[in-house]
C-alpha cells in the first residue's frame, strides 16, 4: 500500500513537475513562519492565493527600493538646495519692483525657448492648470554663455524683493520673490541648486539657483510665474506681458 502511494506520488511529479516545485516552495515558506505540518498543507491547498500575495509583496518591495534609490542617488531629483555659489550678479537686469526681464537673462526672449505657455491647454491632460510659462535655453544662449557647463543654467531674480524658499509636495525646489509693497510675486520652480534663503532681500539680477528637473516635471526646464495681489489672495498673470 505504502509502495503504491509512493508510485502514485512519483507519477504525479513526472506529470506535473512545476506544480510539485510550487508545493515545495509553499511548504518551505510555511515551515519558516508556521512550523506545523497542518498549516503547511492548508497553504499548499491554497497555493495560488499564497503565491499571488507573495508576488505582490515582492513587487512592492522592488518598486519601493527603486524609488528610494532614485531619490537618494539622482541629483536632478533631490537637487542641491542652498548651495554655495560665486556666480556674480548680472548687471544687465534692471533693479526694479516690477519683473521686466526673463529669468535666464538676455534682451526680451532672445535667449530662451518657450516649451509651455500660460494656461497651456495641453496641461489639462495632467489634470492641472498651467499658471506660468516654461522656459529652456535656446541655441543662442548656449553659444553666448561660456560658463554654463561649470555653473549649470543660472536662474536670476527678475525684480527686487524678499525671498521665500520651499520644497513643494512633489519635491520641486521653489523660490518666491515678493516685491516691497506686496503687490507682485515672482515664482520659479523645478530648481536644481538654490542660492538664496527665506527672508533674504535681493535685487534683480541676483542668481537664485539653477534650472533643474525637481518635483512634478518631465524634463529639465524652468517654470516661471508671476502673480499679482487680489484682495487677500494672488492671481496668476501671463509673464510674457511683463518681459521687455
Amino acid at each position: 500500500m505504502q509502495c503504491k502511494k509512493r508510485l502514485e506520488k512519483g507519477q504525479q511529479i513526472l506529470n506535473n513537475p512545476f506544480e510539485f516545485i510550487l508545493d515545495c516552495i509553499v511548504r518551505a515558506i510555511a515551515y519558516l513562519f508556521i512550523p506545523f505540518p497542518l498549516a503547511a498543507e492548508v497553504l499548499v491547498r491554497f497555493r495560488g492565493m499564497v503565491l499571488a500575495i507573495l508576488l505582490n509583496a515582492v513587487l512592492l518591495i522592488v518598486v519601493l527600493f527603486i524609488t528610494l534609490f532614485s531619490i537618494f542617488t539622482n541629483p536632478s531629483v533631490i537637487g542641491n538646495a542652498n548651495a554655495n555659489t560665486n556666480i556674480p550678479i548680472d548687471g544687465s537686469f534692471i533693479a526694479t519692483d516690477i519683473p521686466l526681464q526673463n529669468p535666464l537673462g538676455g534682451q526680451g526672449l532672445s535667449l530662451v525657448k518657450i516649451t509651455a505657455g500660460f494656461m497651456d491647454p495641453n496641461y489639462s491632460f495632467f489634470g492641472s492648470v498651467h499658471t506660468g510659462v516654461d522656459f529652456v535655453p535656446n541655441e543662442e544662449y548656449y553659444l553666448s554663455n561660456k560658463i554654463y557647463k561649470e555653473t549649470g543654467v543660472v536662474v536670476y531674480a527678475t525684480m527686487n524683493g524678499t525671498v521665500n524658499y520651499f520644497t513643494d509636495k512633489y519635491g520641486s525646489h521653489t523660490v518666491e520673490v515678493t516685491n516691497s509693497d506686496n503687490s507682485i510675486k515672482v515664482i520659479v520652480m523645478h530648481l536644481n541648486s538654490v542660492f538664496v534663503a527665506t527672508g533674504e532681500i535681493l535685487t534683480a539680477g541676483k542668481p537664485v539657483g539653477t534650472m533643474g528637473n525637481t518635483g512634478f516635471s518631465t524634463g529639465e526646464h524652468l517654470h516661471y510665474e508671476i502673480r499679482v495681489k487680489n484682495g487677500d489672495g494672488w492671481i496668476p498673470v501671463n509673464p510674457l506681458g511683463y518681459i521687455q
